[in-house]
C-alpha cells in the first residue's frame, strides 16, 4: 500500500502546533480531505476536524451527530458513549435544560453558535491524537467567554490534542510551526 506524504512535516505522527497558509479559503476543503484520506490510512478516526462552517448531518438530532461519530470509531455500546458525554455535560456546568434543548433540535434549527458547540463536542468526544482546524476556531476559542459561554465551558475541560493543524489563509501566528504542501507518493 502507497503513503501520501503531504507536508514536509508528518503532522499526523509527530506532536506539534502547525501551521498551513493556503492561497484561496477554498483550497482548505481539498487540504483537509487528503488529510482525512491519510488519516484514515493510518488509525481510522484519528483526526478530528473543525471546519469553519460547521458541518452536521441534517436529519440527525445533534445528540446523534455527537454519539454516532463516536461509536462509529470506537468499540462499545451507545449507552457506554452517551454515559461519556453525560460525563463531560456534567463536568462543564452548563443549564442542563438548555444544553437538552439544544441537543435535541436539527442542525437546521441551531444557530451558528450553538453548531460550533456541537461540532466542538464531537471532535472532543472523537479522542483524535489530530485537529485540523481552520483558523476561524482560533478566534472563537481566544473569544469564546464573550461570546459564547458554553464553548468556553467546554475549553475549560478538555484536553488539546498532540498534533494541531491550523489552516489558513494569513500568515502563521507564534507559537506555531509553518508547513509546507507536499504531494508525492511514496512506497
Amino acid at each position: 500500500m502507497s503513503e501520501t506524504v503531504l507536508f514536509d512535516v508528518d503532522v499526523l505522527r509527530v506532536p506539534g502546533q502547525y501551521w498551513l497558509t493556503i492561497a484561496e479559503k477554498e483550497d482548505a476543503d481539498e487540504v483537509i480531505n487528503r488529510l482525512a484520506e491519510a488519516a484514515n490510512q493510518i488509525e481510522p478516526g484519528s483526526l478530528g476536524i473543525l471546519e469553519a462552517r460547521p458541518v452536521l448531518i441534517n436529519n440527525l438530532r445533534a445528540w446523534e451527530n455527537l454519539i454516532l461519530p463516536r461509536w462509529y470509531h470506537h468499540s462499545g455500546g451507545l449507552h457506554e458513549h452517551d454515559e461519556i458525554l453525560k460525563d463531560l455535560l456534567r463536568a462543564m456546568e452548563v443549564d442542563e435544560e438548555k444544553l437538552v434543548l439544544m441537543l435535541s433540535k436539527l442542525p437546521g434549527q441551531l444557530d451558528i453558535a450553538q453548531r460550533r458547540v456541537v461540532a466542538f463536542l464531537r471532535v472532543v468526544l472523537q479522542h483524535a491524537p489530530v485537529w485540523v482546524i481552520e483558523d476561524e476556531w482560533l478566534e472563537w476559542w481566544q473569544d469564546a467567554r464573550g461570546r459564547n459561554p458554553m464553548l468556553a465551558k467546554i475549553m475549560q475541560q478538555i484536553v488539546m490534542p498532540n498534533s494541531l493543524l491550523v489552516i489558513s489563509t494569513r500568515t502563521a501566528q507564534p507559537n506555531y510551526q509553518v508547513v509546507k504542501m507536499i504531494v508525492e507518493e511514496t512506497e
